[in-house]
C-alpha cells in the first residue's frame, strides 16, 4: 500500500488535488513510490512505442464549423448494442490496488455512476464478482465486461468464463498480445515487484492448483484453435484486445469476434510497434465494418477522442489518465477525470459544429503534412 501524507489524505475527500486534464498525471506521480510510478507508466525497452501513442494524434487538425445551430452536444452512443453516455471506456488495468486499498471499487463506482462501460482487469486486487456487486449497487444497467487471460490450466478459463456469465458481465475481452511480458526497463532499474497476492482475487479459488497452472508472471499464447475453444464455451460476445493488423482483423470476423480493440498495451509490450492510431486504418480494413473496432492508447483529451472516432473507431479505451485520477484522489480522483474529460469532449464537439457523436466523419480531421 502506497504510504502518503496526512495531507494527502485530506486531497482523498473530495478534493483530488488537481484542478485540470494537464496536471493530472503529476498529481499522481506526487502521491506514490517511485517505484510504484515505474509500474505504472511501465513502458518496454526504449520507449518508443509509449510516446508515440500520443504524437500519432499530432498527425491530425480539427475542422471546426463556426457557422452550426447547436443548442446541445448529445455524447452518448452503442457499444456492442448497449447505450452508453460517451464513446470511451475505462482500459483493463493491473495494479489499482497499488495505488488505492480499495483497488478496483472506486474505479467501478465512478464508471456506474457516469454510465460508462468499464473493462475490468483479469489480474484484479478484488474478483470480478466484487466489482459487479460494486457497480449494480450504483447503477444495475451500467455496462460491464471482463477481460480474460487465458491460463495453462483451460479448466480454470472455463469457470471463469462461467463465473463472468453469472455475475453479468456482458462481454468477455479476450487479450491476445501477451505471451510474455515485454521488457520494461523502468521496473527493472526501480526494483519494482509485483506482490504475490495483489492480483488474487480471481484465482483465489483455485490456489491449491498445481502453481504452474496459476503464475501470474506468466503469459500464455492465444491462437485460433484456442480462441473457437472460449467462443464454444459461452453466448456472450468475445472481443479481441491487440489486434494491429489487416490480416488479423479479417481472421477475426471470420471467427465470430464482435469487436476489435486496437492496441499495443500503452506501450508497455513490444518497444517499436506501430502507434495504435497509426494501425488502426488497416485493422478497419480488415474487419470491413462487419464488427465494432475499438482504439486505446495515447487518448488524453477530447480531441484525442473525437480524432480516432472520425478516423473510425468506434469508441477509445482510457487508461493511464484513470490510474492517475485513483493515485491522486481516489473515487473522488477518478470521477473527476472522467468528469473533465467528458466536459473537454462537449467542448470539443461544440466548437467543431457536431452535436451528435454519429456526426463525428472523416471530414472532421485533416492529416497535417510538415516538411
Amino acid at each position: 500500500m502506497v504510504r502518503v501524507s496526512t495531507k494527502a489524505k485530506r486531497q482523498t475527500d473530495g478534493n483530488p488535488g488537481f484542478l485540470t486534464l494537464s496536471d493530472l498525471e503529476q498529481s499522481a506521480r506526487r502521491r506514490v513510490r517511485p517505484s510504484t510510478w515505474s509500474f505504472l507508466e511501465g513502458i518496454a525497452g526504449e520507449g518508443r512505442t509509449f510516446p508515440a501513442n500520443h504524437q500519432a494524434f499530432l498527425q491530425y487538425t480539427l475542422q471546426p464549423r463556426a457557422m452550426a445551430d447547436i443548442a446541445e452536444v448529445d455524447t452518448s452512443t452503442t457499444l456492442l448494442g448497449t447505450k452508453v453516455s460517451t464513446p470511451f471506456f475505462i482500459c483493463p488495468m493491473a495494479g489499482q490496488g497499488l495505488v488505492d486499498s480499495k483497488a478496483e471499487k472506486p474505479v467501478a463506482r465512478a464508471a456506474a455512476r457516469a454510465n460508462l462501460l468499464g473493462v475490468y482487469p483479469f489480474f484484479s486486487k478484488c474478483s470480478m464478482e466484487q466489482i459487479a456487486e460494486t457497480i449494480d449497487k450504483v447503477s444495475p444497467t451500467c455496462p460491464k465486461w471482463l477481460q480474460l487471460y487465458v491460463l495453462p490450466d483451460f479448466e480454470i478459463t472455463r469457470d471463469i468464463v462461467r463465473r463472468a456469465e453469472l455475475a453479468g458481465y456482458s462481454a468477455i475481452v479476450l487479450t491476445v498480445n501477451d505471451p510474455v511480458h515485454g521488457v520494461r526497463d523502468g521496473q527493472i532499474l526501480s526494483h519494482f515487484g509485483i506482490p504475490r497476492n495483489l492480483h488474487a482475487g480471481n484465482l483465489e479459488r483455485y490456489l491449491n492448483r498445481p502453481s504452474k497452472m496459476i503464475d501470474q508472471s506468466r503469459g500464455f499464447p492465444v491462437t485460433w484453435n484456442i480462441f473457437n475453444r472460449i467462443q464454444n464455451l459461452t453466448k456472450l460476445p468475445i472481443v479481441l484486445k491487440g489486434i494491429m493488423v489487416e490480416e488479423e482483423a479479417e481472421q477475426a470476423v471470420e471467427h465470430g469476434a464482435r469487436g476489435i480493440i486496437v492496441s499495443n498495451m500503452g506501450g508497455r509490450q513490444l518497444d517499436g510497434a506501430p502507434a495504435t492510431l497509426d494501425a488502426l486504418p488497416n485493422v478497419l480494413k480488415g474487419a470491413r465494418d462487419r464488427i465494432e473496432v475499438f482504439l486505446d492508447g495515447g487518448v488524453r483529451r477530447g480531441s484525442d477522442i473525437v480524432t480516432a472516432l472520425a478516423l473510425g473507431a468506434k469508441a477509445v479505451g482510457i487508461g493511464r489518465p484513470v490510474l492517475w485520477g485513483l493515485a491522486a484522489g481516489g473515487e473522488a480522483g477518478v470521477a473527476k477525470a472522467i468528469r473533465l474529460l467528458q466536459e473537454d469532449l462537449r467542448v470539443t464537439m461544440r466548437l467543431l459544429g457536431i452535436g451528435l457523436v454519429k456526426e463525428i466523419d472523416e471530414s472532421t480531421v485533416t492529416k497535417v503534412v510538415r516538411q
